[in-house]
């Protein structure tokens, strides 16, 4: 149910948005709480915990946060990786913004 229907959904727009750290929570409260109780589990599971690795005994959910953050710097790759004229275009940008900091 989690990764077919809450990743599906809510990930889909995140390369695009910038939501804050509190309206990502506002948002993702009410879908987790479902999600939660659908795998068997209290709704008031500490989140630390559901959002943990597995590898440290965490459920390894992903939160709105991180596929937001993950996503954008998918998109960001991918473009710079293609020709286009936004390449061109950011590629520009980036090397002017190096050029003001005094950045090499």
């Amino acid at each position: 149910m989690y990764r077919a229907y809450y990743l599906s959904i809510f990930g889909y727009p995140h390369p695009v948005t910038t939501f804050t750290a509190s309206q990502s929570k506002r948002i993702e409260s009410s879908p987790i709480q479902a999600s939660l109780v659908k795998l068997g589990y209290n709704r008031h599971f500490p989140r630390c915990v559901v959002f943990g690795p597995v590898e440290w005994g965490g459920h390894g959910l992903q939160s709105l946060r991180f596929i937001q953050g993950y996503r954008q710097i998918k998109l960001l790759l991918w473009v710079l990786n293609n020709d286009t004229k936004v390449t061109s275009l950011l590629t520009i940008l980036l090397r002017y913004t190096a050029m003001e900091s005094g950045t090499p």
